[in-house]
């Protein structure tokens, strides 16, 4: 049986499509993106001690979180739902047990279809926020 070049390439391109979708959606559900992804690169399990306050200088959040070794991509550590309630700008604080602290304003939009995710990156001294 013969199948037709463009079918195969348009079926080929499909399964692309699909199969990267995974490496970008973080294990979402249907509840929507987490919120907040914290990502440990190093070579040893972190615990983040992580409080998110809104504009008015609300804690959102507070709590502390066992983040192991990052197991591959696209593969959150740990994560953190339904913090981000409406568009804004939030402040994130992060600080690793016995290590670097970090604070940062996030703005974030999406928040009415749930799809606004940002992550914080350990690595060694160094924390990224995106």
């Amino acid at each position: 049986m013969s199948v037709p070049r463009r079918t195969l390439l348009h079926y080929c391109g499909l399964a692309t499509i699909v199969g990267l979708a995974g490496c970008a959606g973080f294990g979402t559900s249907s509840a929507g993106a987490p919120d907040l992804v914290l990502v440990n690169q190093n070579d040893a399990p972190i615990t983040v001690e992580t409080t998110v306050t809104d504009a008015t200088g609300e804690t959102l959040v507070s709590t502390r979180l066992d983040v192991p070794v990052v197991e591959g991509h696209g593969r959150p550590n740990a994560s953190i739902d339904n913090v981000f309630d409406t568009d804004g700008t939030y402040a994130v604080s992060v600080a690793v047990t016995d290590g670097p602290s970090a604070t940062t304003e996030l703005d974030v939009d999406g928040t009415a279809e749930d799809t606004d995710t940002h992550q914080v990156y350990f690595e060694g001294d160094e924390i990224t926020f995106s």
